[in-house]
């Protein structure tokens, strides 16, 4: 990521299914990046776990997305508005990780909250 978040985020929608072994590996490099705590790297590792969902399980982050996004909703304020993922995003990353932990139900909460309230 070498705090180039933006361009990582811009390039997470090109984010296609890994299908060779040098592929892979890179992939599997990105775990090295664990260690950043920066909260545009959380929301960089949030874009990326978004862009392999449509992948299924054969093909899931190299870290924790849960542990992500409870990193993320603690750190959302610092996020920068090119790095941020988009509240309908959020939403679903809340209902697929956010089971068992309470700060993301409640964030799921207020969330929902604010969508509604945006069609409205």
């Amino acid at each position: 990521l070498t705090w180039n978040f933006a361009d990582v985020v811009a390039m997470a929608s090109c984010v296609s299914e890994i299908t060779t072994r040098e592929e892979e590996q890179l992939w599997n490099l990105l775990s090295l990046l664990n260690t950043d705590c920066h909260a545009d790297a959380t929301a960089c590792r949030l874009h990326l776990s978004i862009a392999m969902t449509p992948y299924g399980a054969a093909r899931k982050p190299p870290w924790d997305v849960q542990e992500q996004l409870v990193a993320y909703v603690q750190k959302r304020h610092l996020v920068s508005a090119d790095c941020a993922i988009s509240l309908n995003q959020e939403r679903h990353l809340l209902e697929e990780y956010g089971k068992g932990q309470r700060e993301l139900t409640a964030r799921h909460e207020l969330v929902t909250s604010l969508i509604s309230q945006q069609g409205q």
